[in-house]
């Protein structure tokens, strides 16, 4: 068993866009194998704009989507002290068995620009010797 894990030792945030694509917030080169993969989303206002904006998050295998997209609603307010921000940070799981190398990412998408932006985000990857899929 071994486990791989982003490195975001060189961190820099990215404001989360509108789509159609993914904006990209981590990611992680993936031999071939067998894997349980976790990762932490963290998000931060990136403006004083109030108000509570949906934002959807999912892994993409190579720059294409793989599974299911989590959605959750982040919220900019007034906070104690007179300043404006918020913080979210929503967890990812999944399993995948690779034939080939492959990136994964971690890729989300808001519903206003220039609201939110990416904190580092961790991605894990535990390799296992099978995984199987319930759908």
């Amino acid at each position: 068993m071994r486990a791989l894990v982003s490195d975001e030792e060189v961190f820099t945030s990215v404001d989360i866009g509108t789509g159609p694509d993914f904006t990209v917030v981590a990611a992680l080169k993936l031999p071939p194998g067998s894997w349980v993969v976790f990762a932490t989303v963290a998000l931060a206002a990136a403006s004083n704009a109030l108000g509570t904006y949906t934002i959807q998050m999912l892994f993409q295998l190579d720059g294409a989507p793989y599974g299911t997209a989590v959605q959750t609603d982040f919220t900019i307010a007034n906070q104690v002290g007179g300043s404006v921000g918020g913080f979210r940070v929503v967890p990812l799981t999944t399993g995948l068995v690779l034939d080939a190398p492959k990136t994964l990412q971690v890729g989300c998408v808001a519903t206003q620009k220039n609201t939110v932006s990416s904190q580092p985000t961790t991605i894990t990857a535990i390799q296992v010797e099978s995984v199987t899929r319930i759908r």
